[in-house]
């Protein structure tokens, strides 16, 4: 079954965690990772959604319906906030909706128990970031509540001060770990670039994330930050990971070219693939749960049942697209636009 977990909460002080939640939806109020006979996976108890006992529940299939267009992408491409709405919501939060604007938006997503093919080790973390703008509508019996979320905490109208001091006979890797330390405290950077080394200095000073990374690929071309989730990663072409490989069965349809050297493909709503992770499609035929397998009669529509493209690709952009109560597969998905390992577009998801 579809699951999500939708927290809005004040944004944290320096070093300090996030305060309670001032919002908080889910579709399984007790996790998916195993309720009482294992750790759930960033659920609560029912107690904690006014439901009386202390155990755990499977999916609920009175939760609010909740829609949302996330983007995962490199900090230096120009793509706007992601955007989330939550339906059924009550009356009274609509006559103050701006109160959440600048609060901190956690969104988990994914695949709960309930279905066959469904993989809830695949759930996690799709969205964190800053509420940019909140408001709600009221029409006929629908009441809903959206939100323009942004990864980054600053923006223009609320600059950071993010100063690079690149000296001389520094690496690259170590000037950014103190820049993006001390800019996003608390937060966990991740930095997979070449150690890169200048004669003279580089100093310079930036109001946002994307700001930074603008300056960055001016200064060392290809080198991309992205903030993956509550993590901020930076990776340039000699960072090769281990490949992830991808089942047919996760896949809705086939992956298709785009463009020359560059593809999209969409699967079952999944958060374990990220911007810079390498993807492997599956090289031979898969053997479908539930498929009789039979004689040579059948041999015509094998194709249909592995990959159009096979090989490895670099992970370029990610995009998640969910509506809870639409029933149709693709109304629940995670779209991936990648390149091959030997090229470096980077694009806006379509």
């Amino acid at each position: 079954m579809r699951y999500y977990d939708i927290k809005i909460q004040p944004p944290p002080k320096p070093g300090a965690a996030p305060g309670a939640a001032t919002l908080h939806y889910t579709s399984y109020p007790g996790g998916i990772g195993g309720g009482n006979s294992g750790a759930a996976l960033l659920g609560a108890p029912l107690t904690a959604f006014g439901i009386p006992g202390g155990g755990t529940s499977p999916y609920d299939p009175g939760a609010l319906n909740i829609e949302f267009d996330t983007f995962v992408f490199p900090a230096a491409t120009p793509m706007g906030g992601s955007t989330v709405r939550i339906e059924g919501i009550s009356p009274a939060l609509l006559t103050n909706a701006q109160q959440f604007a600048g609060q901190l938006l956690t969104l988990r997503a994914g695949m709960g128990p309930g279905l066959p093919l469904a993989k809830p080790q695949q759930a996690g973390l799709i969205l964190q970031g800053q509420v940019l703008q909140a408001y709600g509508n009221w029409q006929a019996t629908e009441i809903n509540m959206s939100f323009v979320v942004y990864p980054a905490i600053y923006t223009l109208a609320a600059p950071g001060n993010i100063v690079l001091n690149w000296t001389a006979g520094t690496t690259l890797k170590s000037a950014l770990q103190t820049t993006l330390a001390a800019a996003y405290a608390g937060v966990p950077i991740n930095i997979s670039i070449a150690d890169t080394v200048l004669s003279h200095d580089e100093k310079h000073v930036a109001s946002t994330l994307s700001g930074l990374a603008r300056l960055l690929n001016d200064i060392v071309p290809g080198t991309q930050i992205v903030a993956n989730g509550d993590t901020i990663r930076v990776f340039d072409s000699t960072y090769q990971p281990a490949p992830k490989p991808l089942l047919f069965e996760d896949m809705i349809g086939q992956p298709m070219w785009i463009r020359q050297a560059t593809i999209q493909a969409k699967f079952a709503m999944r958060a374990d693939i990220q911007v810079g992770d390498t993807i492997e499609f599956p090289q031979t035929s898969t053997a479908m749960p539930g498929f009789v397998q039979t004689a040579r009669a059948a041999i015509p529509s094998a194709p249909n049942y592995q990959s159009a493209i096979k090989g490895k690709f670099a992970v370029q952009s990610i995009r998640q697209i969910g509506n809870l109560r639409q029933p149709s597969g693709d109304a629940w998905c995670t779209l991936v636009i990648a390149a091959t390992l030997n090229a470096t577009p980077i694009v806006k998801p379509a």
